[in-house]
């Protein structure tokens, strides 16, 4: 587990609002591989804001369905407040310019349901997310539609 998150549960058990709402990714298939030249291996990472980087090492290739455990090195992605929302995205790093966006959204506790939400953002990527703890609503599949 990251410092940052261990940190955060660690200061939540001591407080005695110990959460579990630890998000972690499922599957991920990326359509589009931003590189100038279509031969190298992007850099692929997940973030939220005001958080570290996660860099997901092992998505190399686009149009690959990549399936993990929830046990790598870089999982969790990140932890969720109970009634609140992160801004958080997956992009891709550019060493000139700044890094691509494959998309960016609110990620919420209640988008869960039965802990497992999907998100789609059209010619960019799948991916499913998994929060065991996190609370559902009515809808499960976040869409971004730009």
């Amino acid at each position: 587990m990251r410092q940052g998150v261990r940190s955060v549960l660690r200061r939540e058990a001591l407080e005695g609002s110990y959460s579990q709402r630890l998000v972690t990714l499922d599957t991920i298939d990326i359509f589009t591989n931003n590189e100038v030249l279509p031969s190298s291996i992007p850099t692929v990472y997940f973030q939220c804001n005001g958080e570290a980087k996660v860099y997901l090492t092992d998505v190399k290739e686009a149009n690959i369905v990549y399936t993990f455990k929830g046990k790598e090195s870089w999982q969790p992605l990140t932890e969720l407040p109970e009634n609140k929302c992160k801004q958080c995205g997956l992009y891709e790093e550019d060493i000139g310019d700044g890094d691509d966006i494959y998309d960016a959204w609110q990620l919420c506790s209640t988008d869960f349901k039965d802990g497992k939400c999907t998100h789609f953002k059209q010619g960019q990527f799948r991916g499913t997310f998994l929060c065991p703890d996190c609370t559902a609503s009515s809808s499960s599949t976040s869409a971004g539609d730009s």
